[in-house]
Parts: structure tokens; C-alpha cells; sequence
């Protein structure tokens, strides 16, 4: 392996840690939480039923919607001021 690539590897080291150990990581385990269910003290079953929950139920569905829209205008808003300051400063 050459110092070139080997450099290459050691920068993406912090990176490819960063990613696994804070996002990767943590959003697989969610998962795996959420496709399980309690069936009795400390006993859990996989199941989908926590989906099914909030599809079916209204509430989760009205918070979801509220969630995605308010971070898409939560966006836009921003792209709104940075760009003309991001222009500005260039």
C-alpha cells in the first residue's frame, strides 16, 4: 500500500467512525426496537405491530404530517436566507 493511500484511509478513519458509532449504528437499533413487542416481563416478540399503529391510528398520522411540514418550512426558510448571504459573501 502506498503513503498516498494509506494517508487516503487515515483521514477517512474519522468519518467512517463518526458515522458508524453516532448515526449507523444508533438508527439500526431503533429499528430493532421498533420491530418488537412486549408479550410479557422482559419478553419481547418481533412483530410489526408498532407500523401498524401508526398507520391505523390518527393521531401519530396528524403529528407525522405537522413534523414534515414544519421541517420542510423549516428548510426552506433557510434557504431563503443562506443563499443570498452564501452569494453575498462569495
Amino acid at each position: 500500500m502506498t503513503a498516498q493511500r494509506l494517508g487516503f484511509f487515515l483521514l477517512l478513519a474519522p468519518l467512517v467512525l463518526w458515522l458508524g458509532l453516532l448515526i449507523i449504528i444508533p438508527h439500526i437499533d431503533m429499528l430493532l426496537v421498533s420491530l418488537r413487542t412486549r408479550v410479557g416481563p422482559g419478553e419481547y416478540a418481533p412483530s410489526f405491530e408498532n407500523y401498524a399503529d401508526f398507520v391505523t391510528e390518527p393521531l401519530y398520522m396528524v403529528t407525522f404530517a405537522r413534523t414534515a411540514i414544519m421541517s420542510v418550512l423549516a428548510t426552506l426558510i433557510t434557504l431563503i436566507i443562506a443563499f443570498p448571504i452564501s452569494y453575498y459573501i462569495a
